[in-house]
């Protein structure tokens, strides 16, 4: 009779375990939930930078065209 108390016990604690675990993971994954919502100060330097790269990469590309612009009208005055 002992040893059937201990295997039952063994498979409560096996189940507790698993009730745990899961408990766990689901806190964690709310945790990570939560914590991407909000942009900290790099998140929103880093958005800045790629704003600014954007911005630069568009005005670079303008620069271009007005540069290929000139050429072409140069080209048709001779």
């Amino acid at each position: 009779m002992i040893q059937e108390d201990n295997i039952m016990n063994v498979k409560l604690t096996d189940k507790l375990k698993d009730k745990l675990g899961i408990m766990l993971l689901v806190a964690m994954m709310a945790v990570a939930i939560t914590g991407c919502e909000e942009e900290g100060p790099a998140e929103q330097a880093g958005e800045k930078i790629d704003n600014a790269m954007e911005d630069t990469g568009d005005a670079i590309e303008e620069a271009g065209d007005n540069v290929e612009e000139a050429a072409d009208e140069a080209q048709s005055d001779y």
